[in-house]
């Protein structure tokens, strides 16, 4: 298979992670599953991917391990997490982790 096609079906593939991620989330957090909850969970993962995918040249490297798939995951959370905050969707449930 050639780079090009290697691209799409990573980048395919990170979409459905980041998907499954927000879902996973949701879900550990007790969020009912709605497609409108889901959308707004996930486009700011979605977002930072996109910034992470052209930034770190990932669309030319698709199965480049380091350093392209490590910054582009640093980036996508990164950038996901500075829009959650930016948006007022925060970045913590609210519920601190028992001290032992």
């Amino acid at each position: 298979m050639e780079t090009r096609t290697w691209g799409w079906l990573a980048a395919v593939i990170d979409v459905v992670l980041i998907v499954a991620f927000a879902v996973i989330g949701r879900s550990s957090h007790g969020e009912a599953f709605a497609p409108l909850g889901l959308w707004t969970t996930a486009y700011p993962f979605l977002a930072g991917w996109a910034i992470a995918y052209v930034t770190s040249g990932a669309w030319s490297r698709p199965l480049a391990i380091w350093p392209t798939g490590v910054v582009a995951w640093i980036l996508t959370v990164f950038v996901g997490m500075a829009i959650r905050v930016a948006t007022g969707q925060g970045v913590v449930d609210g519920n601190p982790l028992p001290i032992s």
